[in-house]
């Protein structure tokens, strides 16, 4: 059996990480916390080559709330993990609050996650299926983005703080059934990575010419080295798996709306119940015969993820405890890494596209260990968020926080930018007047070059991209 191999990941990028913990019965716990912000860059573990033993696991999977970020600190008090009687503030109203006011603070006390428990024993049974672990500096990179064409480089000209873009591969620009979704990144060795989530669309399960026999695909994630961005930009289709004690390998049937790189661990929201964890370390080397195209786990004596040669397996998950209320349950529709807070955090958020509700949508804020590099927990493994904030605006689909100032990404409009500190009104870019991206999804900050990358849905006026802004140059 060879020996594992340990690479590293230097992310320069925001360091901030959403932190969460566990618990099942109702616990009392202090309070608070203080938010803050500060800079950072930090190092990501990455995986090694090598290989496991035999042996397989299960893993829990769920959604989660969304984040908020910059500026603001947590509020004093008594926080309550897994108690009912324990409420937060939710659809506000504030009077005279209207649609992009900007952010307003309210009190993050209560919005905890806690640890479900299960990073040692997943690791060991990822291990145990036998399987090569590789690096992501080595991983092959076989696709192509090209550099914007005449006329879509005129039109992102006069996007504010543009500075370049690529387009996916034909067979991802019009792929029905995946979906890009969120989007972050790091630099591991000589690549400098922006990751980006796409969902599995059940509803166009017709046009996939190898359909699973559950009917979902889960999740993937295209690895893309941006490093030679204004040229051709290589990337690579990867599946995110979680461990079955009978099956090996199961996929990860959420919407995976935000993602967030964090030392060796990528979080990923999930949308009801909180963020999963997966180990960038244990990045698996799985089948790719034909046998493989529909199906995922043990297959004879091989082990698949539906045709794609690397899956990125889960350990862990911060979810929210039973009892939470349902007022205290954020939905996790996005997530960002903040490398500009001190210590570094998790950014989270909801999408809401109601009227008349849709601008108290909240962020949260959950602090990273930076040690660790994990969620903070208290010593009984909860997490608490530091900050928490109605958005002010509706149709958030990711959130950037920087120094304090948050970049809001929405489909408002059929394309936005929302930016500005707490309790300043909100400066408003829309694609339609040329000034930002149709449809955009995810949005990440790299503090060593100040830019933002974002990608996007795709739209009539617009392909599936990713553009980069200068975070400084908008105002």
């Amino acid at each position: 059996m060879r020996a594992r191999h340990h690479a590293s990941i230097l992310v320069v990028l925001p360091l901030s990480f959403l932190v969460a913990c566990s618990s099942e019965s109702p616990t009392h716990l202090a309070a608070g916390g203080a938010g803050g912000s500060g800079g950072s860059s930090s190092s990501i573990g990455s995986g090694g080559a090598g290989t496991g033993g035999s042996g397989s696991t299960s893993a829990t999977t769920g959604s989660g709330g969304e984040g908020g970020s910059g500026g603001g600190g947590g509020s004093g008090g008594g926080t309550c993990v897994g108690d009912p009687s324990c409420v937060c503030p939710s659809k506000g109203p504030i009077a005279g609050y209207a649609e992009h006011d900007g952010l307003r603070a309210i009190d993050p006390a209560h919005f905890d996650l806690v640890d479900t428990g299960t990073f040692a024993e997943n690791a060991a049974l990822i291990d145990g299926l036998g399987l090569p672990f590789v690096t992501l500096e080595s991983i092959s990179l076989n696709r192509t983005g090209t550099k914007p064409d005449a006329a879509l480089a005129a039109d992102l000209a006069t996007v504010v703080g543009y500075q370049g873009a690529f387009e996916w591969e034909a067979g991802d620009q019009n792929v029905t059934y995946w979906v890009p979704q969120g989007l972050t990144g790091g630099t591991v060795g000589a690549r400098e990575y922006v990751v980006v989530s796409w969902h599995y669309d059940e509803a166009h399960l017709a046009d996939d010419p190898n359909p699973p026999a559950s009917g979902d695909k889960g999740v993937r994630l295209s690895f893309a080295n941006v490093k030679t961005l204004g040229g051709d930009v290589l990337y690579r289709h990867v599946l995110l798996v979680a461990p079955d004690a009978t099956k090996g390998l199961v996929s990860v049937d959420i919407h995976a709306g935000g993602i967030a790189l964090f030392g060796p661990w990528l979080f990923v929201a999930d949308t009801s119940r909180g963020i999963r964890v997966f180990d960038t370390t244990r990045l698996l080397s799985v089948s790719t015969s034909e046998a493989c195209a529909s199906q995922i786990g043990k297959v004879g004596a091989e082990v698949c993820a539906y045709g794609y040669a690397y899956a990125l397996p889960q350990v862990g998950a911060y979810f929210y405890p039973a009892g939470t209320d349902a007022s205290c349950r954020a939905r996790f529709s996005y997530l960002s890494l903040d490398a500009t807070s001190n210590p570094p955090s998790l950014v989270a958020g909801e999408y809401d596209n109601d009227p008349a509700v849709g601008i108290y949508s909240r962020l949260l804020r959950y602090p990273l260990d930076p040690e660790a590099q994990k969620l903070a927990t208290d010593p009984k493994g909860a997490a608490h968020a530091t900050g928490a904030w109605y958005a002010g605006s509706r149709n958030v689909q990711g959130a950037a926080s920087v120094s304090g100032k948050f970049f809001l990404n929405a489909t408002r409009y059929n394309g936005a930018l929302f930016t500005g500190a707490v309790d300043q009104a909100s400066k408003v870019y829309q694609a339609s007047d040329g000034k930002w991206g149709w449809m955009p999804e995810g949005i990440h900050h790299v503090p060593a070059s100040d830019r933002m990358y974002i990608n996007t849905e795709g739209h009539a006026n617009m392909p599936r991209i990713v553009f980069a802004v200068k975070a400084s140059a908008i105002p």
